[in-house]
């Protein structure tokens, strides 16, 4: 349990530092700016300089200014489920696959059929090819993974976090209701871009207005322990009832073991382990009690409607 406290101590310090800067956070970033500004150079650099690829066929972006926690893997989740509904065929999902425990280009599923474990998917990738019937590739060279997709028949591609990428494609960014204090880069602010790219994209989507979280609970207990290990897991407490006796946070992307969940769950007297999706497909064969905390995104028609008519027309045209 120390090292735990250890761990909660490091995630609370962080989130303090980019969200909620006491004198003396905003004293070490403002030290820390000349780096910051040595990132951002970089950063706008590559932006400038590096020549558009064009893969002949629509690509759909999904990312972020920030370094995460503002909703990409539902979105993407979501904006696959809106082309399915639409009878677009051979949507593919392009992603890095972050903390997996595979290299190169790995084909998660296939037309909705699973192809590969969670650890050697990464769980984000992972998730999208469970709830959706979308085909899922993870590739450390998004221009590889793209290629691979096209190879398997892929019609649009839908690249998550992939507004650093010089490709021909429709840009979304995700602007999170909750925005850092100070705005600047890595590592004095939370931004990996300035936050004026916002003003540069294609469509900047607000949440709260252009797409909403939509936060249910499953397989409910009278006394549950949230457990995570997702970007700035604080926004997840508005959602809590009393019901939820404490509240576990790890790294985004942490994995999970059974024996200290469950000795978490003695040490709280909680009934079950309360997780979000994200989480519980890492606990998969688990002996544990669980209950779900579902997040899901719903995008405003509108937006929806502009999504499709860039699909759409990119094939009339």
């Amino acid at each position: 349990m120390d090292e735990k406290k250890k761990k909660d101590s490091k995630l609370d310090f962080i989130e303090s530092f980019f969200f909620y800067p006491k004198p003396y956070h905003l004293i070490l970033a403002f030290l820390l700016l000349p780096f910051s500004f040595l990132y951002a150079l970089f950063t706008i650099a590559t932006k400038l300089f590096t020549p558009r690829k064009d893969f002949k066929l629509p690509i759909i972006s999904i990312g972020n200014l920030v370094s995460g926690g503002s909703g990409k893997t539902p979105f993407c989740i979501a904006t696959a489920n809106l082309l399915e509904r639409q009878g677009i065929k051979d949507v593919f999902i392009v992603s890095r696959g972050y903390k997996r425990k595979s290299k190169g280009v790995q084909v998660v599923s296939l037309r909705g059929s699973l192809k590969l474990s969670v650890s050697l998917a990464g769980d984000e990738p992972y998730l999208m090819a469970r709830l959706t019937q979308a085909s899922v590739i993870v590739s450390e060279d998004r221009s590889e993974g793209i290629r691979q997709a096209k190879l398997l028949g892929a019609k649009v591609i839908i690249l998550d976090d992939g507004y650093r990428f010089s490709y021909k494609k429709l840009d979304i960014l995700l602007k999170p209701s909750l925005s850092p204090r100070l705005p600047f880069t890595l590592p004095s602010g939370y931004y990996r871009f300035y936050p004026f790219y916002y003003r540069l994209c294609d469509l900047c989507l607000k949440e709260g207005k252009d797409y909403k979280r939509h936060v249910s609970l499953k397989h409910e207990s009278p006394a549950m322990l949230l457990v995570t290990a997702i970007a700035q897991s604080s926004r997840l407490k508005p959602y809590l009832d009393s019901k939820v006796v404490g509240f576990v946070s790890y790294k985004d992307h942490a994995s999970f073991n059974e024996g200290i969940l469950e000795s978490l769950l003695k040490s709280y007297n909680a009934k079950s382990i309360l997780m979000t999706e994200k989480d519980i497909i890492k606990c998969e064969g688990f002996a544990l009690p669980f209950s779900l905390l579902s997040l899901e995104i719903s995008i405003d028609p509108k937006i929806e409607e502009k999504i499709l008519e860039y699909v759409q027309g990119y094939y009339k045209g």
